[in-house]
């Protein structure tokens, strides 16, 4: 990754349906135009997360409870709502080829426009295992509560926005 990166730290009004007390950090063209996913996924691996899958994203509003959430845009691009539907304070962001967007727990998110090609990354911090809940789902504060903070920063390492 580059030095010095662009970053948006959106906050998002916390909901019954999108309880994320935090803000999601977007880092802008962390990787250039044409980076192979597998190079991504070893990046991650190396600060301390956990590739897990290679897919889009869901066109429903959904979160997790268990952990945080990295997403490595590797083709592609997309606008997706962060803070879920119903919130007066959700955001619709673009993402790009090369982004990494770190969702905290309990923050909705889904694919509002995904035009074909739109490939992700999906990592967890090592040794956390992800959930998923939906809209008008009860029950799951304390377990976000929980979360320990972050330890290494997705992009950066032993530094970084992230923590």
């Amino acid at each position: 990754p580059l030095s010095t990166l662009k970053l948006t730290v959106q906050r998002v009004p916390p909901t019954a349906d999108s309880p994320a007390a935090l803000p999601l950090l977007i880092y802008h063209s962390v990787f250039p135009r044409g980076t192979p996913p597998s190079a991504l996924e070893a990046h991650l691996r190396a600060n301390g997360y956990e590739p897990q899958w290679r897919y889009g994203m869901y066109p429903f509003s959904h979160f997790h409870t268990t952990t945080y959430e990295v997403l490595a845009v590797y083709s592609g691009r997309a606008t997706c709502l962060f803070g879920g539907e119903g919130n007066s304070g959700a955001v619709a962001l673009d993402v790009h080829e090369g982004d990494v967007v770190v969702l905290p727990p309990g923050m909705a998110h889904k694919g509002l426009n995904m035009p074909s090609g739109f490939m992700m990354v999906g990592s967890y911090p090592v040794g956390y295992h992800w959930d998923e809940k939906r809209r008008g789902e009860k029950g799951f504060e304390e377990k976000i509560r929980g979360v320990s903070g972050l330890v290494r920063d997705p992009v950066y390492g032993e530094e970084g926005p992230a923590l």
